[in-house]
């Protein structure tokens, strides 16, 4: 069986703004890096065989808060990186309903082929991140990898696994640094465990991280 722990990156400020990131990015806050440091933490105790991060920056910054602490080095791959949402990049909701009605409304409603104007759609977006799985089930057969990447990728991998209809919501929390392990087995992919966030929770119970999305 082979296992890999998918987990989004730390908070960002533009997670904090509510801007759309994709391709580009922003710098992890300092409840980011604490979120980076208090998960590399609970991984230690874990055994990986391989470790994968996107090479965005905000997934490279929680991966190089993580490395050292579990002892592996990671490997960036460009078949990780977030969706690109095209002209949207950069924006507020805000922002987007003003200038791009009609592009948002087509987003909202969208189809599997619809892309953003210069950005890829959700079809042409699961096709590179299922480019990844089939590589990394071949390379790391019966072995454990670690991957951190970011909400959108989780959120296609979670809906393609599980059979989630596209036009469906989504009914699971993204939260940054959150677990997600899935497994490949004779049945193909399986989910295991989705958005544990045990190693954010304070003494008495609270939370650190508060974004959604």
């Amino acid at each position: 069986m082979t296992r890999l722990i998918l987990v989004r990156h730390g908070e960002t400020q533009w997670n904090i703004e509510r801007r759309f990131q994709g391709h580009l990015d922003s710098p992890l806050t300092e409840s980011g890096r604490n979120q980076a440091i208090v998960l590399a933490n609970r991984l230690k105790n874990f055994r990986f065989n391989a470790f994968y991060s996107s090479d965005l920056g905000r997934a490279a910054s929680t991966a190089d808060l993580i490395k050292d602490v579990i002892g592996l080095d990671y490997v960036s791959d460009r078949l990780l990186r977030e969706v690109n949402v095209g002209v949207f990049s950069g924006l507020t909701l805000d922002t987007i309903e003003k200038d791009y009605p009609a592009e948002w409304e087509a987003f909202r409603t969208r189809s599997p082929e619809y892309s953003i104007p210069e950005g890829e759609s959700d079809e042409q977006f699961l096709k590179r991140i299922l480019g990844f799985l089939d590589k990394v089930k071949d390379k790391h057969s019966g072995e454990q990898v670690l991957v951190i990447t970011h909400g959108g990728v989780v959120h296609q991998l979670m809906r393609h696994i599980l059979g989630i209809p596209p036009g469906h919501p989504r009914r699971f929390h993204l939260k940054n640094s959150g677990l997600f392990f899935i497994t490949y087995e004779e049945e193909g992919w399986m989910v295991e465990t989705m958005g544990d966030t045990a190693h954010l929770e304070g003494p008495n119970g609270n939370v650190f991280n508060t974004i959604p999305g």
